[in-house]
């Protein structure tokens, strides 16, 4: 039998051999994971990253990094603090939306992702609020396995490509990232992906008034992202108008995520993505 490989990325190029990591041929040791915060949703992927010491990070994906068993209890997410609960839960939706709409969605993965933003956008203000919500934090932590699943299947787009890039220039966490940025990149792409979006809106229950679909999706979201308490700007961070350029480029060297993306991205469009956040 032909041995199966894993290939190690660094801001989506792949690297043979950084930081002793390269190929995986053979399994290790089965594990069992039990996630105590409900966003990554690595429990339910092949995937796992590593942090440079410059700050950048790469992506390892690998059959053999499938989880053997996966235990999700919610009354291990009771001590998190709300703002923890706000940028994973946040973190899991850009998952589950990004999937939804990237190049590569496909019947499997559409199932999952919208089984993963019915459970978030009904379920992660209450778990935002009302810390001791048992109900639903586990709503919550499902939806979150959801998208994780959904992600492994479809993978995600330009949101992730632009929120590595602020996360590693300016230490933000990466659900703040990604939820500083969900509405901005899925705007940006609405033309390329208005069905889509609509259709989440619509099976989300959201909607309603006299805009289309996507537009009334794309302002739940917002709201949702507001209420939760996720900043909608970068100088808070130390950004500066002159770091736009190299972080720009920085988002555009994730190729396998831009790639992915409903609609083609250039310098331009992602430095104004970029500007108005500061």
């Amino acid at each position: 039998m032909a041995k199966l490989a894993a290939v190690a990325f660094r801001n989506g190029g792949p690297i043979e051999a950084w930081m002793g990591v390269g190929k995986i041929y053979n399994p290790g040791v089965p594990t069992i994971l039990v996630p105590t915060t409900a966003g990554t949703g690595s429990e339910a992927t092949p995937n796992a990253i590593v942090s440079g010491s410059d700050g950048t990070k790469a992506g390892i994906v690998s059959p053999f990094l499938m989880a053997a068993t996966v235990i999700l209890d919610p009354e291990l997410t009771l001590t998190a603090p709300s703002k923890v609960i706000a940028s994973t839960g946040i973190d899991a939706l850009a998952h589950a939306v990004e999937s939804y709409t990237g190049k590569k969605a496909n019947p499997l993965s559409d199932d999952f992702a919208i089984a993963a933003v019915r459970g978030i956008l009904s379920s992660l203000k209450g778990a935002y609020e009302v810390p001791a919500g048992v109900a639903s934090r586990e709503a919550v932590l499902v939806a979150s396995f959801r998208a994780g699943q959904a992600l492994t299947a479809a993978g995600t787009t330009a949101v992730h490509a632009l929120a590595y890039a602020i996360g590693s220039a300016y230490h933000i966490p990466h659900g703040v990232a990604n939820g500083m940025l969900l509405v901005p990149v899925l705007s940006f792409n609405s033309d390329a992906c208005a069905d889509r979006l609509g259709e989440l809106c619509r099976i989300s229950g959201n909607a309603s008034g006299v805009k289309s679909g996507a537009d009334t999706f794309l302002d739940y979201i917002e709201a949702l992202v507001r209420d939760v308490g996720i900043p909608d700007s970068l100088p808070s961070f130390g950004a500066r108008e002159c770091d736009i350029s190299a972080l720009a480029a920085q988002a555009l060297k994730a190729t396998r995520l831009m790639d992915n993306n409903p609609k083609t991205m250039g310098i331009a469009d992602v430095s104004g993505i970029f500007a108005a956040l500061l």
